[in-house]
């Protein structure tokens, strides 16, 4: 049948329309219901039920249902956030590079208020504290001068996160050349609260950076990786959930020193070293599953309520301890008291409450576990919303031990304080 009103204005309006999607199941969707429109009044109609019944609702029903409006799609490589200043001139430097980004351990949020609903889009005023780890994600990129497209290798596990960084990287620098790229972390635990996802995301961009000249300084680069970040859905290649990241992913890689204080905006204020005498045990619970971001997420919002009224009850108290307890504590590498602090957050504030609703269990596991932190292990902490466990301690081999008769999967660590470092590079 044809349209009668294919030439017409209303024509132009089912074209912009399909324009402004990002989503080939909501185009495909809009398109279905476009062809049998024929009047203007076919056509608010139509609208007004499409609007109803999203593409969301209708693709993961189970998840946005009870979300509150919360949960965030979006097509891998979109930017949401531009590069902040002048960018210097791209000039291609090798042919195909390798590097490695250690991984970053969120130890405490310093405001969890800010994490429901930020007052820009994708840029969080939440900070952290963040250690970083020899527990590396790599990035491989190659140029490609016969293809203008990202080619994301089969070797790579998580292709939708891995596609997304190269394109927006391709796109911020205007990149002519075809990428191949292949990333991976080295501990496969996905959203066990390592930062494995910002880590594949910031390989990736500190690789294709450096193979352009770093025509973005670190603090730029920092803050772009950050404020565009995404993880993967399940069963969909091409699409991402947004999911907060106050930086430390990006802010580790990037800056020197092991534990940095990160603020407002994603912003590095604070550096020093992880004295070397202390080795990081990991562990990772029996009851911890790979779950993806949309799911968890899904969880997390309906814990935003708890989020705010812990925001209320204690964010000057944890603002004080910052201030007075932590910096100086930092900077005199007392991580004793460092370790103390992080306690409270986690036992205190009710932190690690909430994040045992996403994981049955954890808030158990660690009141046993605590009790083991002594001065030569200072901190025995959750990493993020867990489930994954670390100690930074003196004494891996007790820990080890601990952990082994917990039933835990355990790998074991050293501090990093250099940040990236570049494998291979050819020219």
């Amino acid at each position: 049948m044809n349209n009668p009103l294919s030439d017409s204005w209303l024509a132009d309006i089912k074209r912009r329309t399909i324009e402004r999607m990002t989503n080939l199941a909501e185009k495909k969707l809009m398109h279905w219901f476009l062809h049998w429109v024929s009047t203007p009044l076919d056509l608010i109609v139509g609208l007004i039920s499409v609007l109803v019944l999203s593409y969301n609702n209708l693709a993961y029903p189970k998840y946005f249902m009870n979300s509150g409006n919360h949960l965030k799609i979006f097509s891998a490589g979109k930017i949401h956030n531009p590069v902040k200043g002048p960018i210097k001139r791209p000039s291609l430097k090798y042919r195909s590079i390798k590097v490695t980004v250690p991984a970053r351990l969120n130890t405490m949020c310093f405001d969890l208020k800010t994490l429901t609903k930020p007052e820009k889009e994708f840029v969080y005023n939440a900070g952290e504290l963040a250690f970083s780890v020899n527990a590396s994600t790599y990035s491989e990129v190659a140029v490609n001068h016969n293809s203008s497209e990202i080619e994301v290798t089969g070797n790579t596990r998580r292709k939708s996160i891995v596609r997304h960084a190269a394109i927006i990287m391709k796109n911020v620098l205007n990149i002519d050349e075809g990428l191949v790229v292949e990333a991976n972390n080295i501990h496969d635990f996905p959203h066990s609260g390592l930062g494995s996802s910002s880590s594949l995301i910031t390989a990736v961009c500190i690789a294709i950076n450096e193979m352009y000249g770093k025509p973005l300084d670190r603090r730029q680069l920092s803050l772009f990786i950050s404020q565009n970040h995404g993880e993967e859905i399940d069963g969909d290649d091409q699409n991402l959930i947004h999911v907060q990241c106050n930086g430390g992913s990006p802010s580790v890689a990037l800056y020197s020193g092991g534990m940095q204080i990160i603020v407002g905006e994603s912003n590095v204020v604070l550096r020093n070293d992880i004295p070397n005498e202390y080795t990081f045990v990991f562990g990772i619970p029996k009851f911890y599953k790979k779950r993806d971001a949309l799911e968890l997420m899904s969880i997390e919002t309906k814990q935003f309520d708890k989020m705010i009224e812990s925001r209320d009850d204690f964010s000057k108290e944890i603002a004080w301890k910052v201030l007075h307890e932590l910096i100086p504590s930092i900077m005199n590498n007392d991580m004793g008291m460092i370790g103390e602090v992080i306690k409270y957050y986690r036992f205190e504030t009710g932190s690690l409450k909430i994040d045992s609703v996403t994981w049955s269990g954890l808030y158990e596991l660690m009141e046993e576990l605590i009790k083991m932190k002594n001065e030569d292990s200072p901190i025995i902490s959750v990493s993020s919303c867990g489930p994954a466990i670390y100690a930074l301690t003196r004494d891996p081999k007790t820990i080890q031990g601990l952990f082994e008769k917990k039933g835990m999967d355990i790998f074991v660590s050293t501090p990093n304080n250099t940040g990236y470092e570049i494998l291979e590079a050819l020219e």
